[in-house]
């Protein structure tokens, strides 16, 4: 999307999307890139190519490295597993990667990294990715996301450094209640549960003004770090929680 954005805007990217293991690679790249391709294509027009297009249009200096590693990749310096790919994204150029690829951290320079999975990856690796944003926008850009990780690794220490976002549900406290850090607290359970429908026995609620959370994506997120380096956010299962969603939950939380 940041690729078809900056294409339309007439400021094609390079824009590389990280992952840990090898097979997620093939994986993502088989199951969902290449799919939600097709789908953009139906819905904006545009065709396949392997990128040499768009090259083309790069200056000098960097399409000199771009050639050079789009050669690499082609006579087999990526590895069969790597499952590397190029995508054309209307002048953009899209590409999937393994993070424990020497060869891909290095590689073609980058305007937008997307690294996904970082507790999965050595710090000083997510280092070498994060320094290949190029500038060869002026809008160039990193993301890293992740599930949770310890307290030291990658992703730990980018949350230190970023605004650290929480999500603050509505309820009658003045700052609102941030339920990831009271649960299961915030989990209750109707008197008479189980003459009810599975999706009507549990329900949220702040446990300082027991105010039930019936509109599940009213909230804010309010920066508990404003002097970070740059924006982070710390989305969790409960924003948003339609019934069924913390009917789940419960069902799991309470599993012997």
């Amino acid at each position: 999307i940041c690729g078809l954005r900056d294409a339309l805007e007439g400021r094609p990217s390079w824009v590389g999307f990280y992952l840990p293991v090898q097979q997620m690679v093939i994986d993502f790249a088989k199951g969902r890139f290449d799919p939600i391709l097709h789908k953009m294509r139906e819905i904006v027009g545009g065709h396949d190519d392997d990128g040499r297009k768009s090259i083309e249009n790069l200056p000098p200096a960097i399409r000199a490295r771009a050639k050079a590693f789009m050669r690499e990749a082609a006579g087999g310096g990526m590895g069969g597993e790597d499952a590397y790919k190029f995508k054309h994204l209307w002048g953009s150029i899209g590409v999937v990667g393994w993070a424990g690829s020497d060869v891909r951290v290095g590689g073609c320079p980058l305007s937008r990294v997307f690294i996904d999975e970082v507790r999965l990856i050595e710090s000083d690796r997510v280092d070498r990715i994060q320094k290949r944003v190029s500038g060869l926008t002026s809008r160039g850009s990193v993301v890293w996301t992740s599930t949770a990780g310890v307290p030291g690794d990658a992703i730990a220490v980018r949350w230190e450094e970023s605004t650290q976002n929480r999500w603050h549900h509505d309820c009658a406290c003045s700052d609102g209640v941030i339920l990831a850090d009271v649960w299961p607290g915030c989990l209750g359970t109707r008197p008479n549960a189980a003459s009810l429908p599975r999706n009507e026995r549990h329900y949220l609620y702040c446990p300082r003004c027991a105010t039930e959370i019936t509109e599940h994506t009213k909230g804010r997120w309010v920066e508990h770090n404003p002097g970070g380096s740059y924006p982070g956010y710390n989305p969790n299962q409960l924003i948003g929680a339609p019934p069924k969603k913390v009917a789940q939950l419960a069902e799991d939380w309470n599993r012997p």
